[in-house]
């Protein structure tokens, strides 16, 4: 009886060797997949390939620029040098002489490293230079040191032109190759011609020093010339900001007119700044005013004016206002004054001079050949002369003084000052003044308010 085997084991028996062989088109699939990964791995490779080319060219550039950088030290500087603009013609031609005189002597670090051995080494009678200490070189009393740095095949070299105190320019050459202290020292003189020739340094303190005796000659120096001596003479106009009388209450509103006198004197002037000047001095002020509207009569000292003092005794000329004597007594007739006769309208004057000390401060707006000033301070005020007078026509007398004046009073001041330079030492001086005068008299209950106006004229000199 045959066994029944498992259709399974049937199928793995009777194809247990059988190979199947894959259709054609599939070897076409498997040979362009391959030829496709090696394309892909040709180009991985290139990619790579490049990158590290481009990184490698990327660092030559850098490091050939950074050179390049180094080696253009020297000619960028010596380039700045050249185009700087100097001071003067001399400061260029001193420049010049530098660049094509002291050109360095370069050794190189390859001469340093032919010899095997890299030693300080200085070639200098005077000069010297020890190993691991800065590079001092000695250079005569009060040398100038001009420093000019060059890269010339990994050299850096220092040129040092020195000018001595006697001219004599010394030109000392440094050389320092890069990693090593080799420094290389030379002194050099040039021609007799030559030692006349400046450096830049020089040529900038002369330069200095003439722009300094330039200011000496224009009075520029701020030492001299301070102090000024000013005489002046001035038109003085005296009058009253407000009614009433100084001499009587009862001539308050009579008619009052201001009169012109003179004042004259010297002024002192000290400058403070080139714009601000303080002044004083002293001077001599006359000042006077007349009252009309008054009749004069002869009588008894007793019933003269209280606020003058008469010059004698007895009988005085006595001012009244106009029509007084005619109303004293009812019979008509005059009592104890006895009417002047004159020929012309009566006037009665105070007549004042004050010694004057201002102390003011001037400022000035502008100062060319013509200089505005403007001008303020106070002034204190003596009193000298004092005179109470009368006039009528050809008639004259003098009464006496007046006795509420102050001895001591104050004047505010304000004004201009116009000037005209004649030379740098003296200028003409015109200055309008206005002057209000503080406490001229003792009687507090005068309602006077004086005030004079000024035009100061003169020559004033400095020193």
């Amino acid at each position: 009886m045959k066994q029944k085997k498992n259709i399974d084991q049937l199928f793995n028996e009777r194809f247990a060797n059988h190979q199947a062989d894959p259709p054609s088109h599939v070897w076409d699939k498997v040979q362009a997949r391959l030829e496709k990964d090696k394309k892909d791995r040709v180009i991985a490779i290139w990619w790579r390939t490049a990158g590290v080319a481009a990184s490698l060219a990327l660092i030559i550039s850098l490091a050939g620029l950074l050179d390049a950088t180094q080696s253009n030290v020297v000619v960028e500087q010596q380039q700045n040098i050249e185009q700087s603009p100097a001071a003067n013609p001399k400061i260029d031609k001193a420049l010049e002489i530098n660049l094509r005189q002291d050109k360095p002597r370069v050794a190189t670090s390859n001469n340093a490293a032919q010899n095997n051995a890299i030693k300080p080494q200085v070639k200098s009678s005077d000069n010297t230079v020890s190993k691991n200490k800065p590079n001092v070189l000695k250079t005569p009393e009060n040398a100038v040191v001009k420093l000019v740095a060059k890269k010339d095949a990994g050299v850096l070299s220092k040129n040092f032109p020195v000018i001595s105190e006697n001219k004599e320019i010394i030109n000392t050459e440094t050389v320092v190759p890069t990693g090593s202290s080799t420094v290389i020292a030379s002194k050099e003189k040039i021609s007799p011609e030559e030692t006349e020739k400046q450096s830049i340094y020089d040529a900038i303190e002369e330069q200095k020093q003439l722009v300094s005796k330039e200011a000496v000659a224009n009075n520029t120096n701020p030492q001299e010339n301070l102090w000024e001596i000013a005489p002046n003479i001035a038109p003085v106009y005296y009058n009253t900001l407000s009614q009433g009388s100084s001499i009587d209450a009862s001539f308050a509103d009579n008619s009052q007119s201001g009169d012109v006198n003179i004042s004259y004197g010297i002024g002192v002037r000290y400058a403070l700044s080139d714009r601000l000047k303080i002044r004083s001095g002293i001077s001599n002020v006359a000042l006077s005013y007349s009252t009309s509207g008054i009749e004069l009569g002869d009588g008894p000292v007793s019933l003269a004016l209280k606020t003058i003092d008469y010059a004698s005794e007895g009988v005085v000329v006595i001012a009244q206002d106009l029509g007084t004597f005619s109303s004293q007594n009812q019979d008509g007739t005059f009592g104890d004054i006895t009417p002047k006769s004159t020929n012309g309208e009566a006037f009665i004057n105070q007549n004042i001079s004050y010694y004057e000390v201002p102390l003011e401060l001037s400022y000035t707006l502008f100062d060319s050949a013509f200089g505005l000033d403007v001008i303020g301070g106070v002034s204190t005020l003596l009193l000298g002369n004092n005179e109470v007078s009368v006039t009528a026509g050809s008639y004259n007398e003098v009464l006496g003084s007046a006795n509420n004046l102050s001895s001591l009073s104050f004047a505010t001041n304000i004004g201009l000052g116009l000037h005209y330079k004649m030379s740098s030492k003296f200028r003409l001086n015109v200055e309008p003044m206005f002057k209000y005068q503080l406490n001229p008299y003792t009687d507090s209950s005068v309602s006077f308010k004086p005030y004079y106006l000024g035009v100061y004229t003169g020559l004033s000199f400095k020193f």
